[in-house]
């Protein structure tokens, strides 16, 4: 597996990542440790280095304009812990913690997660509800601004825990699934229909 990254990594990190790859297979890091593999460090310079990727990114647009032009994309994942941890995956929510990336200042650990991208975890020094954002960076070839993808959203110190029920077997939590998924797609082909 090739390792696409923004950053210059080290002879150790990049050793690091090889013996991950090597003990787990693409499948065991997507599904079976969803989470990753925590990298031992990232040098000062890396971590200032993300934080003026995402800086690029984000800059000049307010967290609305970010989620309307795609630069800042929601996983899946990242809707069902809001649901979890928020209690919400209203637009507002989602608007909020897009404005949060915006601001934030500092990297607290990168991770491999079986694909080309390290995702990092964002968080703003300065936030009150210490909320982590694990982000990763797509770029497109021949440069120009990448985007961003949020993959879920936690708290800072708070130990993973499972999902209390799963949304399959909660109706009113699956009918919010299937409600903010139908806004999703109207809402993409929207998009769509005004790029053409």
């Amino acid at each position: 597996m090739k390792i696409v990254e923004n950053i210059r990594l080290e002879p150790h990190q990049v050793d690091e990542i090889k013996a991950i790859a090597t003990e787990y297979t693409k499948y065991d890091l997507r599904h079976i440790e969803p989470e990753g593999k925590d990298l031992s460090n990232l040098t000062q310079e890396q971590k200032d280095r993300v934080i003026r990727i995402k800086d690029r990114i984000v800059d000049g647009k307010t967290a609305e304009q970010l989620r309307k032009d795609n630069i800042v994309k929601i996983s899946i994942h990242t809707i069902c812990r809001m649901l979890e941890r928020i209690g919400s995956n209203e637009l507002a929510v989602t608007i909020s913690l897009i404005d949060k990336i915006i601001h934030c200042d500092s990297v607290y650990k990168a991770q491999f997660k079986g694909f080309p991208q390290l995702s990092y975890t964002l968080c703003d020094t300065s936030d009150p509800e210490q909320y982590i954002l694990p982000v990763s960076f797509k770029f497109k070839a021949g440069g120009g601004k990448g985007i961003m993808k949020l993959i879920t959203v936690a708290y800072k110190g708070a130990a993973p825990t499972p999902m209390s029920a799963k949304i399959a077997h909660n109706d009113e939590q699956a009918q919010r699934m299937l409600d903010f998924k139908r806004r999703l797609l109207e809402q993409s082909r929207k998009n769509e229909n005004e790029k053409d």
